[in-house]
């Protein structure tokens, strides 16, 4: 998942070499830098708080960024350890402080567009590239949003402007410009269809005719999640239709995978009156992972695919058909299948997972799912926030499946 990394301050400094600055804020500074550095960001916050109370006119505009930078920084320790609602305190504070201060900006903006408001992060990027036109930091949260809002030849400017103000990133930019090159040669002749958030394009005018059903899949697929995870993802949801060998030239999965979601639910179609119901579940289970990470980025895989394939109403039976002979626990699953080109193996890696998912569900029903994600996001693992949800580890629902280990 491409995003914006969080921005390690080097300094707690505000601009204190020039003539105007107050010598008096230098020590103050020092003081929470070297807090900062040991961990201890509260009281480094306290130090910069105090100071900015008790600063002179001439002092205040160096305290109010250097609280601003102190505060952004215990943010970011906040939001690493899963404490987002203080980390959001803390952001808001930090711009409210110094509105001009840009990373602050750009970081606040980075955490909505993770959180699904894609719409809200793009507007408060645009008004800080604005502002800050040279900011390669800006520009790079620009073409994240662009994106997210399937405007690619406005995320591809985004990138290359940010490239030409910081080559030393280029290990990130190259790559990320090659792909979107790559689906803007695709897409420069295709349709594309709009209805509300869903957006619904093709790369053969054949594929016209199905936009209005895809896009009757989606509403469909929306209400099942609201249904069940009680969430309707609130940011553009672009789904994009392939040919069967367009598609896995475009993503480069392997030909077991019946679709993917990088950002956009990428769809290889074929046959569409026959395959319509299979075409429907995997609408489904793509945008249930869309939903999911606007609620959590830290859900383990096998979670996200074993809900996923509830959701899409898969027969367990089935599943547990595939696991005849021993099955490994969860927490050992590989963190990518996407890499795995053996249709088998992949095929019991989900099938374990939906077995797995099935009986949490069965057990505790889906508005504990939905508090088990929440902790999960505040960072609680898996086990630990099932535990505290249901009152059972995630050994003591594995120990209770039917079927050897």
């Amino acid at each position: 998942m491409n995003r914006l990394a969080a921005v390690a301050f080097l300094s707690i400094f505000a601009g204190m070499s020039s003539a105007q600055d107050a010598p008096a804020s230098r020590p103050t500074a020092e003081r929470a830098e070297a807090l900062l550095k040991e961990g201890k960001h509260d009281e480094a916050v306290e130090v910069l708080r105090a100071a900015r109370a008790a600063a002179s006119a001439a002092e205040a505009p160096a305290c109010d960024v250097n609280l601003a930078r102190g505060l952004l920084r215990r943010a970011q320790v906040r939001r690493a350890a899963g404490q987002d609602s203080a980390a959001y305190h803390d952001a808001d504070e930090s711009v409210a402080i110094a509105p001009d201060e840009m990373v602050n900006r750009v970081q606040r903006a980075a955490w909505w567009r993770e959180d699904g408001e894609t719409f809200r992060a793009l507007r408060e990027v645009e008004r800080v590239v604005e502002k800050h036109p040279r900011a390669f930091e800006a520009r790079e949260a620009l073409a994240r949003c662009r994106e997210d809002d399937d405007d690619l030849p406005g995320a591809l400017e985004a990138v290359v402007a940010a490239k030409e103000l910081n080559p030393a990133r280029a290990a990130v930019y190259d790559p990320w410009e090659a792909k979107l090159r790559k689906d803007i040669a695709y897409e420069e002749t295709w349709f594309r269809v709009a209805r509300g958030a869903f957006t619904v394009k093709g790369e053969d005018r054949a594929f016209g005719a199905l936009a209005e059903p895809v896009l009757d899949m989606l509403d469909a697929a929306a209400q099942r999640c609201g249904a069940t995870l009680g969430h309707i993802a609130g940011r553009r949801v672009v789904v994009v239709l392939y040919g069967r060998s367009t598609f896995r030239d475009a993503t480069g999965v392997h030909g077991w995978a019946g679709g993917l979601f990088d950002g956009r639910i990428r769809l290889p179609v074929a046959d569409f009156a026959e395959n319509r119901a299979s075409i429907a579940r995997t609408l489904a289970h793509e945008y249930f992972h869309l939903a999911v990470q606007d609620l959590t980025r830290r859900c383990p895989l096998w979670l996200n695919e074993g809900l996923a394939q509830i959701v899409e109403g898969r027969d367990v039976s089935q599943s547990r058909a595939r696991l005849s002979g021993p099955w490994r626990r969860m927490d050992t699953l590989p963190a990518n299948w996407v890499s795995i080109p053996d249709a088998a193996e992949v095929s019991r890696l989900y099938a374990a997972a939906h077995v797995t998912a099935d009986t949490i569900v069965n057990r505790v029903g889906w508005a504990a799912v939905r508090e088990v994600l929440i902790l999960l996001r505040n960072g609680k693992g898996v086990s630990d926030a099932l535990e505290k949800v249901t009152g059972l580890t995630l050994a003591d629902i594995e120990d209770g499946l039917a079927g050897p280990r």
